[in-house]
């Protein structure tokens, strides 16, 4: 051997000896994870304490301080120490003895609280987690039921509501499929723990171990027991099949079926409770539509269309379709008339007979009335009935034929006018006559000791003329001319007699009433006669004028 080949198999065996040495080192870094569940079985909602167990791959000995990262494919991972650290995945440090836990709870938008979760672990206690199958007809589920329709169990139905709304009512279509006989539903999730070397969350790992678990839907079966608890409900059934053979109309009879429904599902307490009431009575529904052949063919279809609208979105879509389809058949039925009453408005002679018929009626009915707006509104009527009908017969009728019509109709409302007016014309002269010889005589009586006889005489002319004028019936211009003349002479005697102006412009400032139909004799007052033409005699202080020193002061 050589002096040259010492060094060169020297120089190998420190190589050998470093590459042993990490090779070692790699070898002690890596270890072994054991992941355990601490139950076999579980039912939804129940949780599960996962234990990872990390010793050495070459030693077998626990190893401490190791960072195991926990990543859930389903649930929640909480941290047992307190930290109250949650999420898909979480990164704890072994234990002196090697050992890490999480809890997996399967995932809720809104985590439960404390009095909500200790109702519910209580109650899945009772469920056999043993049995292979799951019996919604067993005693379990049928007090499950119980507890949650209990009125004061509220955490209870709280925490039911809460997995209800997350595993049911948006999985599936919203239906329980819990039949009797079927195995159980299940949930199915897996955890994996990596072991790292370090405090590097992205170093390799150097350990890693799977664990798959199954979680039992006990929701659905119980869900199934409930839904026909409710739908041997004797009471629903029973009002459904009254209104069943009632004989009211159809969309009466769907009217009260909606709301016998609405009452049944309201009387559901809790999310699921409402949910499985529409259900029970879709399928309540179902069964009353297909009890006999005999039924109405329109009233199966319509039950059928009600339950499907029940079990989707509850009494209130069932009471909108109804509603809807009530509308509906309004509008048909309008427009049927509409046709109807165009099919039957031909312009036959007797159509054209009726009509004016029609028109002769209403010409003797307004023939009585004495008030101008009435007849104004009742003409308006009229008008608008006259268009639809000269609307309707424009394109049915001769055009000479409808314009005879059109010219008799006419002449008819020119008369009422004419009559009307006269009418009203005589009862306003006659009330302003009244009126105004009251206030007249009125006047006549207070100034009877401070008129000279030559106003007296001027004033019983005038009086004279008013009278003539009403007597003859003239028209309204020529009484309110006479008024302000009449006016005009009361201000020079009032002036004479009191010292003031009671004319406003054209406005009488002095209430004249209208003069009555008939003579009134006004008496000048030197011939009046106590008990004889007009009222009595009224002594009234005189008001302070210019003229007062001329004056007899006895009157």
């Amino acid at each position: 051997m050589t002096s040259t080949t010492l060094p060169n198999l020297a120089e190998r065996l420190a190589a050998l000896e470093t590459a042993l040495a990490g090779l070692q080192r790699t070898l002690e870094a890596d270890c072994l994870i054991r992941l355990r569940a601490d139950r076999d079985d579980a039912f939804l909602g129940q949780p599960v304490r996962l234990r990872a167990e990390v010793t050495g791959r070459l030693d077998g000995r626990p190893r401490a301080g190791v960072p195991v990262t926990f990543v859930a494919a389903w649930g929640h991972l909480d941290a047992t120490d307190g930290s109250r650290r949650r999420g898909t995945s979480l990164t704890r440090t072994t234990l002196p003895d090697g050992v890490v836990e999480v809890v997996l709870h399967p995932p809720l938008r809104q985590r439960l609280g404390p009095a909500e979760d200790a109702a519910l672990q209580g109650a899945l206690a009772r469920l056999d987690g043993i049995a292979p199958r799951p019996d919604p007809a067993g005693a379990t589920f049928g007090a499950l039921v119980r507890d949650y329709q209990w009125d004061v169990n509220k955490a209870l139905r709280q925490a039911v509501d809460a997995f209800f709304a997350e595993f049911v009512a948006n999985e599936a279509g919203g239906k329980p499929d819990g039949a009797l006989g079927g195995l159980w539903p299940t949930w199915e999730t897996s955890v994996t723990a990596y072991a790292r070397n370090g405090d590097d969350p992205n170093g390799p790992a150097h350990g890693a171990s799977v664990w798959h678990f199954a979680f039992k839907d006990w929701l659905r079966p119980w869900l199934t027991r409930y839904q026909r608890e409710l739908e041997a409900d004797s009471r629903y059934e029973a009002e459904l099949s009254r209104l069943r053979q009632a004989g009211a109309d159809l969309s009466l009879r769907f009217a009260g079926i909606a709301t016998a429904t609405r009452i049944f599902v309201q009387r559901q307490a809790g999310l699921a409770g409402r949910f499985v009431g529409n259900q029970a009575s879709a399928r309540v529904l179902h069964r009353l539509a297909d009890l006999d052949e005999d039924i109405d063919p329109e009233f199966r279809n319509g039950l059928h269309g009600a339950a499907e609208a029940v079990a989707v979105g509850g009494p209130a879509v069932f009471e909108g379709l109804g509603q809807i389809g009530r509308s509906g058949n309004d509008q048909l039925t309008r427009a049927v008339d509409r046709l109807e009453t165009a099919l039957a408005d031909k312009a036959d002679a007797a159509a054209l007979s009726q009509v004016d018929a029609r028109v002769g009626d209403l010409d003797r009915s307004l023939a009585g009335k004495a008030e101008q707006a009435q007849f104004a509104h009742f003409q308006r009527q009229i008008g608008d009935r006259l268009k639809t009908v000269d609307t309707r017969l424009e394109a049915k009728v001769d055009l000479t034929e409808f314009r005879e019509l059109e010219t008799r109709v006419d002449g008819r409302f020119d008369g009422i006018g004419r009559d009307l007016g006269k009418r009203v014309l005589e009862e306003r002269f006659l009330e302003a006559g009244a009126e105004t010889a009251q206030k007249l005589e009125s006047l006549s009586t207070a100034i009877k000791k401070k008129a000279d006889k030559g106003k007296m005489t001027q004033l019983a002319a005038k009086v004279s003329e008013v009278r003539e004028q009403v007597e003859t019936k003239a028209d309204v211009a020529s009484h309110q001319a006479l008024r302000r003349l009449i006016g005009e002479n009361l201000n020079q005697l009032q002036r004479r007699v009191s010292g003031y102006d009671v004319i406003d412009g054209d406005r009488l400032l002095i209430d004249i009433t209208p003069i009555p139909i008939g003579p009134t004799p006004i008496v000048p007052p030197g011939d009046a006669r106590p008990g004889e033409g007009g009222a009595p005699e009224v002594d009234r202080p005189d008001a302070p004028t210019d003229e007062d020193d001329d004056r007899d002061p006895t009157g």
